[in-house]
């Protein structure tokens, strides 16, 4: 008789502990559920609304870099064109200077020159993060109403040629994320959001 209690008292310890533990993963299961509808609810209604020019950037960003399948523009060879003047000389003149370092890059990897493309990578970088330092110091000097835009959209820039300069890093001799990430950034931002800065910035007391 006591070992017939005994394993009855064992069997009814059995069953309430796995009862316990199938709440207990209830429960759990629960929490993380009521979890993830807070934070979704909260990214949707709180972050998207506030962060509109960020996702807009970040798409332009990727749709450049051919990550979104309706950028079908085709590739034209990397040369200057006086459609991308700004009317500013020092800041054209860095303009230029991107244009002639990408194709330079472009030429690099072409034929087959690891030395020459990997100094170019560095030069184009440069050439880049210097142009729109002086862009954006002119914006904060003058008093560019859009220089807040301007500034995400050269922080849009700068990530996607970091992106494509860093495939050619690992060890990719692909011209075409070069090509057309160049080109979009002269028909797109130059050609556009630069001229109206040209323009901002020649009408102003003093000639820069």
């Amino acid at each position: 008789g006591r070992y017939d209690l005994h394993d009855g008292m064992q069997q009814w310890t059995d069953s309430f502990l796995d009862q316990v533990g199938a709440g207990a993963t209830t429960m759990l299961i629960g929490w993380l559920i009521g979890d993830i509808v807070v934070i979704a609810f909260a990214f949707v209604v709180v972050l998207l609304p506030t962060k509109p020019l960020l996702w807009a950037e970040a798409h332009k960003t990727f749709k450049m870099l051919e990550l979104f399948p309706e950028d079908n523009e085709p590739v034209r060879p990397l040369e200057w064109d006086g459609a991308w003047l700004m009317g500013v000389p020092s800041l054209d003149a860095q303009h230029r200077d991107i244009v002639d370092v990408a194709r330079r890059l472009v030429e690099a990897l072409a034929t087959d020159d690891p030395e020459a493309a990997s100094s170019l990578n560095g030069q184009l970088w440069e050439a880049l993060t210097s142009a729109f330092a002086a862009e954006e110091r002119f914006m904060k000097e003058r008093r560019f109403p859009g220089r807040r835009s301007h500034q995400r959209a050269h922080a849009a820039t700068l990530a996607g040629f970091k992106q494509a300069l860093g495939l050619l890093t690992e060890g990719s001799t692909d011209t075409l994320p070069i090509q057309r990430y160049t080109q979009s950034w002269l028909t797109g931002h130059v050609a556009k959001e630069d001229r109206a800065l040209g323009v901002f910035l020649a009408a102003g007391d003093t000639p820069v």
